[in-house]
């Protein structure tokens, strides 16, 4: 829903300041080699990603954040995705759009975790991954 909300044309009124994208889903198509390789990863698998796609969007496949238009420059973007996720090769497609439409991006990838492992909230990972989220949202509101 961020990238929808970055992407819109707001006309006159201002845009967002930023995107926060945590672990996106972002190919309707389901086309990425993370998503076939962990098909049956912990938390968030290949057939939740393709009940999603289906339910959420009734078929219309060309309104995949891979695929939508989008107004350049998009706003700044902190992309985090996770080693052991099904959607971590889409999350990282997607951050390489953005940085090729002249986006400043930035990208964290937790290695080793789960879709869904900030769930556990004393956790190092989690720590730190919530720390650089808002070292990001600071960045952002500080210009």
């Amino acid at each position: 829903l961020a990238a929808y909300t970055a992407a819109h044309d707001w006309g006159n009124s201002p845009r967002p300041c930023a995107q926060v994208l945590l672990y996106p889903v972002a190919d309707a198509l389901q086309s990425s080699p993370s998503l076939r390789r962990l098909a049956r990863a912990p938390m968030w698998n290949a057939g939740n990603n393709a009940h999603m796609w289906a339910w959420y969007l009734q078929g219309c496949t060309e309104a995949s954040p891979l695929t939508m238009p989008l107004c350049p420059p998009p706003p700044p973007a902190y992309v985090e995705v996770a080693g052991c996720d099904c959607l971590r090769g889409e999350g990282l497609r997607f951050a390489g759009r953005l940085k090729a439409l002249g986006g400043a991006v930035t990208v964290h990838e937790v290695p080793g975790a789960p879709h869904g492992f900030d769930l556990l909230q004393n956790a190092p990972a989690t720590k730190d991954a919530l720390h650089r989220r808002m070292a990001f949202l600071n960045s952002v509101w500080a210009t």
